[in-house]
């Protein structure tokens, strides 16, 4: 990619520019900044077209292949500079002198005495661009009976765009060690035993105390980044080590997971924390730029006093030489057959059926003069084993047009989605998925549902409609049936050309006794999950029960969303009574308690 606004310094090549490439040293972009007339095989491509009789004003037609390519010698002496220039720093290495890669761009050509033109140039390569001008008699006049001193009546305007790779941000923290010591002595004082670097408060409590100074130089006036501080408390983490601290469990404070830290005996060597520490960043990213390259066109003036004009007859009917392509995927299981008809005020219709892709068709439009009728096509499509048709709407040829490629595919909407399952999906859980897809009411599946087992982990639908739609607005509704309990209804969106199903999670959560528990009170604990249908949930068994001579039992289920769980507990007595309690828990250790106790959950 370009480095942004380094160009390259040449000696007395002023009608070129070139960039260097932001990673390789002897890569090299370059562009014209004269637009000039296109050669080929050393023929001008310029063709100047005069009628016999002047027609609605106009007296003939210019046409012009305009390019940004240097010319030999330029090119020739742009590379042996670059290679000198490289041999100093990379010798022995070629260099390789490659175009701009533009992205997007317009060029504007204005002939004296008309407005100007806009057409897109190729982007490619020398960027060359076609330009037709319709002609005036004046204007016709002023390039056939040019003024010898005169200069081109033609002007050039390329505005082009590109992208580049500039640096955006840099920033550097200075480190003071013994404030950093005193922080956390104090912060050890205070019975805070261990330091949080997964914390961004951390960053932001070094700032505070004066442990870190940070300073920034913004290179382009846009917000800084919100990852510098991550950046740096990695730093520092990646340079102490780190002791297993305990605190009170996350889940009893509600929390989420345990937090990473570093005791405070084992920040020791200073010196050596200061001196490995990363404490500068560079942030570099791709900007894009544009630039307008203008002026008369080179060689114009030399091209047209060599190209010799090309008398057009306006007085008697033309040929219109027309070839029609259509490009359809013929042998699958949907496209049939095209038609494209061909019609004309007061014309019959004429038509032609594409059964192959590689078929075309040839046809000679008559074209009359002072006659403004509009030659328009159609096209039908048919499909295999649909009775549907569509129809395109009815297009313009315009008299300038040689081929038109036909794309059936733009006319209807047809996509056929593949399902399939996660390899961990719990099949021995589940009798079958079904698979429906909806969306608007135009559209039409096939089959209308799927079905997956354990068996067939694999089904498809067909998405189709006669006419372009938005496939986006498809989702599909997943109905898993399983073994022993009610079934589970899940709705997402397909992803692309697959709808990938894999929406269990498996867990498992221990239940069991303390172990003071008097087994002799309570010979037998019996704990039964209760399994509602707005939880989506599937498991093994959802009756556990617990015994002196199995004190826990594990509970193994598949939750979708939301982990946790509801659950009754029975306590039976020696002489058969029983107590009972409900509870719900998201801990994966669970303490089963009596009902006139509080349980730790």
């Amino acid at each position: 990619m370009i480095i942004d606004n380094k160009t390259v310094a040449l000696q007395g090549l002023g009608s070129v520019v070139a960039f260097r490439d932001a990673a390789l040293p002897t890569l090299f972009y370059y562009a014209s900044t004269v637009p000039a007339v296109a050669r080929v095989r050393g023929v001008d491509q310029l063709t100047l077209v005069h009628y016999d009789k002047p027609s609605g004003g106009y007296a003939g037609m210019l046409s012009i292949v305009v390019t940004l390519r240097p010319d030999d010698a330029t090119l020739a002496e742009l590379t042996r500079q670059l290679q000198a220039q490289s041999l100093l720093r990379y010798p022995g290495q070629d260099i390789q002198l490659v175009p701009i890669p533009w992205t997007a761009g317009t060029v504007a050509t204005a002939l004296i005495g008309g407005s100007p033109i806009f057409t897109i140039p190729s982007l490619l390569g020398d960027n060359q661009a076609v330009v037709s001008l319709p002609l005036t008699v004046d204007q016709y006049l002023l390039l056939r009976k040019p003024k010898p001193t005169a200069a081109p009546p033609l002007s050039i305007v390329y505005g082009l765009s590109y992208e580049a790779f500039r640096p955006e941000y840099n920033f550097s923290i200075e480190f003071d060690a013994t404030k950093f010591r005193d922080w956390l002595q104090k912060n050890c004082s205070a019975n805070v035993i261990f330091l949080g670097v997964e914390k961004i408060d951390t960053y932001e409590k070094l700032q505070a105390s004066g442990v870190i100074r940070v300073s920034q130089e913004n290179l382009t006036g846009e917000t800084p980044p919100a990852g510098f501080r991550e950046a740096f408390i990695e730093s520092l983490q990646s340079i102490l080590v780190p002791l297993p601290a305990f605190a009170p469990a996350p889940e009893a404070s509600g929390n989420g997971n345990w937090l990473l830290g570093f005791g405070c005996s084992t920040v020791h060597d200073l010196q050596t924390i200061t001196r490995r520490l990363d404490t500068n960043m560079r942030i570099s990213g791709v900007v894009a730029r544009k630039v307008f390259i203008q002026g008369a066109l080179a060689g114009f003036t030399q091209a047209l006093a060599t190209r010799p004009d090309v008398e057009l007859a306006t007085g008697t009917t033309f040929k219109q030489p027309l070839t029609f392509r259509c490009h359809g995927d013929f042998n699958s299981h949907v496209l049939d057959a095209v038609e494209v008809s061909i019609t004309a005020a007061g014309n019959n219709r004429v038509s032609h059926l594409f059964k192959e892709s590689a078929d075309e068709w040839l046809y000679d439009l008559v074209r009359e003069p002072g006659n403004t009728t509009l030659y328009t096509y159609q096209c039908t499509v048919y499909f295999k084993d649909r009775s549907d048709t569509c129809t395109s709407p009815v297009l313009p040829i315009r008299p300038d047009q040689a081929y038109i490629d036909i794309l059936p595919s733009t006319f209807y909407t047809q996509q056929l989605y593949t399902i399939t399952t996660d390899k961990s999906f719990p099949w021995y859980l589940v009798k079958s998925v079904t698979v429906t897809l909806t969306g608007p009411s135009s559209f039409r599946f096939r089959p209308a549902t799927a079905t997956l087992t354990g068996k067939s982990t694999t089904a498809s639908i067909e998405a189709f409609i006669p006419s372009p739609d938005d496939l986006d607005a498809l989702t599909y509704t997943a109905t898993c049936t399983p073994n022993s309990s009610a079934p589970v209804t899940l709705n997402g969106l397909p992803s692309g050309p697959t709808i990938y199903l894999n929406p269990f999670t498996r867990r498992v959560i221990i239940f069991r006794v303390s172990d003071s528990f008097d087994w002799t009170a309570f010979p037998e604990v019996t704990v039964i999950i209760n399994l509602t249908p707005d939880n989506p949930q599937l498991c093994e068994k959802a009756r556990l029960s617990l015994s002196a001579s199995s004190p826990s039992s594990p509970f193994v289920y598949w939750f979708t969303e939301s982990r946790k769980i509801t659950y009754r507990a029975s306590f039976r007595t020696s002489n058969g009574a029983i107590q009972s309690t409900s509870a719900s828990t998201v801990q994966a250790d669970v303490v089963l308690a009596l009902p006139a106790l509080k349980e730790n959950s």
